[in-house]
């Protein structure tokens, strides 16, 4: 066994570890019902020998577009877990709105998603009092989730039972990939006029000239463009009932209109060599059905992002990081900071209650305040820079501070 001797963190919130040889002894006597997991997140910190495990592996072409590496010290986002058999998580979402993706190395897990509408009291999760979205397991044992990320806010059932209890009762209700009503729907639609997208195209490959003329003067008429105006102002409403109803207290996630059918569950049995990817809010439970080792990471991408709750949770989980954050973006990505600014701005004038009903802490919102601009200022330099050179730039000069502080 690699590492024998090396200590890996039982959770991140919280100082214990085991080495991996006990660990390995653990995992073939243990009874637990929910046994004990690694997910350690500094596996690559601590001392040269164990570095080696951050260079055997390479992040996925596809999941590089990472707006945290702007910032040399972002939040906790890979993590080693190595688990026995049946472990796991129950329902949860991953922090700060990010997306994840997992990669298996050996072992079998089962996943099962849900669509960010999905009202989590439906699915075998039950809110606290404070204003979150991850999970506190009902054991003490582990306050982990599958993908590594210390959660502590969502009361759920252990993965063990949630397969046991609540998964037979969603599929007895009829949950699933699409409900049989939903796809005799669809298959009407097919059979007509098709899909109408945003730009007023039903989607058809129409088969002459005078048909696609029809379609294309469609396009251009001021009824089509009306049509879309609409739409956008219906999004931005959209948007803006965010700030008041999905974080409120009544912890329910944002009812939008859903292009998600009722009543949808995903399914995936992950194999070795095989990656799942999480995309942001959506919620899961992760049950391992053998011993398994995996590697993942949580990445916020400019693509998925979505500001209004991104921020937020920034300022109530993170609130030392997100002004840092935002100075950043402002330097390189000054279209994203505006939008964060924006955000910022909201709550800035909304107050203490619009605060509260963010679940925003006083004091939290405090230290993000202190270092927060009081206006937009439209300087700002290029964009275009790498991301690794933003980081080693803001390096240098905090150590430039540093020097400074030291001689006076």
């Amino acid at each position: 066994t690699r590492f024998p001797r090396s200590h890996f963190r039982l959770s991140d919130t919280h100082a214990a570890t085991i080495s991996l040889r006990d660990f390995a002894r653990y995992s073939l006597e243990n009874e637990d019902d929910s046994p004990l997991a690694i997910y350690d997140s500094a596996f690559v910190d601590r001392n040269e020998e164990e570095k080696v495990m951050a260079e055997e592996y390479l992040i996925p072409e596809i999941f590089k577009d990472d707006l945290f590496n702007y910032y040399f010290e972002r939040p906790p986002h890979r993590w080693i877990l190595l688990a026995p058999e049946r472990s796991g998580t129950g329902i949860h979402l991953d922090p700060l709105y990010t997306s994840a993706w997992l990669a298996l190395c050996s072992g079998q897990k089962r996943w099962v998603l849900f669509p960010p509408d999905t009202d989590p009291r439906l699915i075998g999760g039950t809110t606290s009092c404070n204003n979150t979205t991850s999970l506190t397991n009902e054991s003490s044992a582990s306050n982990n989730d599958d993908d590594g990320n210390s959660s502590s806010n969502m009361i759920t059932k252990e993965s063990v039972k949630f397969f046991l209890e609540v998964y037979p009762r969603l599929k007895r209700e009829g949950w699933g990939w699409q409900s049989e009503d939903q796809e005799g729907k669809k298959h009407q639609e097919n059979q007509g006029c098709g899909h109408q997208n945003d730009d007023g195209d039903d989607g058809l490959v129409l088969g002459n000239d005078k048909e696609q003329q029809n379609i294309d003067t469609w396009k251009n008429s001021e009824e089509n463009k009306i049509l879309i105006k609409e739409k956008e102002m219906q999004k931005e409403e959209e948007e803006k009932a965010c700030y008041n109803s999905h974080l409120g207290n009544n912890q329910q996630e944002h009812r939008r209109s859903s292009s998600f059918p009722p009543k949808m569950m995903l399914e995936i049995l992950q194999n070795p060599g095989e990656i799942v990817f999480v995309p942001p809010g959506w919620w899961h439970a992760v049950l391992n059905l053998d011993d398994t080792a995996s590697v993942t990471h949580n990445y916020l991408s400019r693509y998925s992002m979505r500001p209004h709750l991104v921020w937020p949770e920034l300022c109530t989980h993170q609130p030392e990081f997100a002004p840092r954050f935002y100075r950043q973006l402002r330097r390189f990505e000054p279209d994203i900071a505006r939008q964060l600014f924006k955000i910022h701005m909201k709550l800035r004038t909304g107050g203490e209650p619009m605060r509260e009903k963010l679940g925003i802490p006083s004091c939290c919102w405090k230290m993000v305040e202190v270092e927060m601009p009081s206006i937009w200022e439209d300087k700002c330099p290029a964009s275009s820079v790498d991301i690794k050179e933003a980081a080693k730039q803001l390096q240098d000069e905090e150590d430039d501070d540093d020097e400074d502080d030291e001689l006076l």
